[in-house]
């Protein structure tokens, strides 16, 4: 079969399958380098949205701490008014449960952010938490018997010092990223 046809032609024709087989397999080989480069682009966007991601989470949940904060701060504010007689227990309260709605609401948020982004964050969490149960302690009513406001005052230094430290670890979480 193959006699009958020149042998120049059998080399064109062999040239041919050769150049063939060398440019599909340059081809494939392109392909694979290729993959890799756009799967190594891809996971560096990703890392990069990731990131993106929990700095924008980060930063609601250093406003919605400030917020906490700021109203636990003023709840135990009412409670030395009341202490001190400048203000009723009754009046303390009444002030009082208008912050402690929000002062929930955001503890809820905050608890729910640290549980879900930021984990790393839990010890000093809860360490704010203890102090905020010291300070807690003291804004019901009624007003705990023997309760000084010399005490009450120490706690909420205490609260704010621990959430001075929160708030520091969150700008280092920040820095990190």
């Amino acid at each position: 079969m193959f006699s009958s046809i020149s042998p120049q032609i059998l080399v064109a024709l062999a040239s041919a399958l050769i150049a063939a087989v060398v440019t599909l397999l340059s081809v494939y080989l392109t392909n694979i380098n290729n993959r890799k480069n756009e799967e190594a682009k891809y996971a560096r966007s990703q890392e990069f949205e990731r990131e993106i991601f929990k700095r924008q989470k980060l930063e609601e949940l250093y406003l919605l701490f400030s917020k906490w904060d700021t109203d636990l701060v003023a709840i135990g504010y009412f409670y030395i008014r009341a202490m001190n007689g400048a203000m009723s227990e009754e009046d303390a309260l009444v002030s009082g449960s208008k912050n402690q709605i929000s002062e929930k609401d955001y503890l809820q948020r905050i608890t729910m952010m640290i549980d879900l982004y930021f984990s790393e964050l839990k010890n000093d969490f809860d360490t704010v938490l203890d102090s905020r149960e010291k300070v807690a302690s003291f804004c019901g009513k009624p007003i705990p018997q023997g309760a000084r406001v010399e005490n009450l005052i120490d706690a909420m230094e205490d609260f704010r010092e621990t959430s001075r430290d929160f708030k520091q670890s969150m700008v280092g979480l920040t820095n990190a990223l």
